[in-house]
């Protein structure tokens, strides 16, 4: 149903055969906004499902060594990227810079914390698998700064802050040694605690790095 033919029903419902020349759209601006606003939000849920589908393997972090499962990874994030784009290139035609803003950084959002359960899930990170998902998340979210630059400036710390930085830490602590994720948790006062739950800190921690005293004694400090 179109806008416009729902627009013709407001008034014919409310005001049946009034003369055109009598109707007075401001009082059809609320439905048709709220009209508009419902239409986006199933087009945002719609995206959404979309990008839970292509990033529904829980273990595409994992093997990476492996030519095929490298490929079939860097394919994944790459349709992710494409899927972006293609809507990105879409709402800057038609949305106001503030609502495409908002809107894309809604499905950005939505890939980070996707991508952010999918690491954090993991019981093992090999020191390789580490690397390189580092390496392929940061060019990720680079492309999704890019995409939320508005006149030059990228708003995604401000409209994705939440998982913007919590993807950022998460990458510091999956490309870095544990003395670094110790000093960025500093007894719960530093970035890291300010983004990531001390639990998922300590799973990080528990997959990165082997059971040590040192481990151990980093880990008692995550609470």
């Amino acid at each position: 149903m179109t806008a416009g033919f729902d627009a013709e029903l407001l008034m014919t419902k409310n005001h049946g055969k009034i003369p055109r020349s009598r109707l007075n759209f401001v009082e059809f601006f609320g439905p048709l906004r709220k009209l508009a606003a419902d239409v986006l939000e199933q087009h945002l849920a719609n995206c959404r499902r979309q990008i839970s589908t292509i990033l529904s393997d829980d273990n595409m972090f994992v093997g990476l060594r492996e030519e095929a499962r490298h490929k079939k990874t860097v394919k994944t994030l790459l349709s992710v990227k494409m899927q972006l784009e293609q809507i990105a290139t879409v709402w800057r035609e038609v949305l106001t810079d503030s609502v495409y803003a908002d809107s894309l950084g809604n499905i950005i959002s939505h890939v980070l914390v996707t991508l952010a359960s999918i690491v954090v899930s993991k019981e093992d990170i090999t020191s390789h698998d580490a690397e390189l998902t580092a390496t392929l998340l940061q060019q990720l979210l680079t492309d999704m700064e890019n995409l939320m630059k508005i006149q030059g400036y990228t708003l995604i710390h401000r409209v994705c802050e939440k998982s913007y930085y919590k993807m950022k830490e998460i990458i510091l602590c999956v490309n870095g040694s544990i003395q670094s994720i110790s000093d960025r948790w500093c007894e719960g006062k530093g970035p890291l605690a300010q983004w990531v739950s001390a639990d998922h800190v300590r799973r990080l921690i528990r997959a990165l790095f082997q059971n040590t005293d040192r481990r151990a004694a980093v880990l008692s400090l995550i609470h």
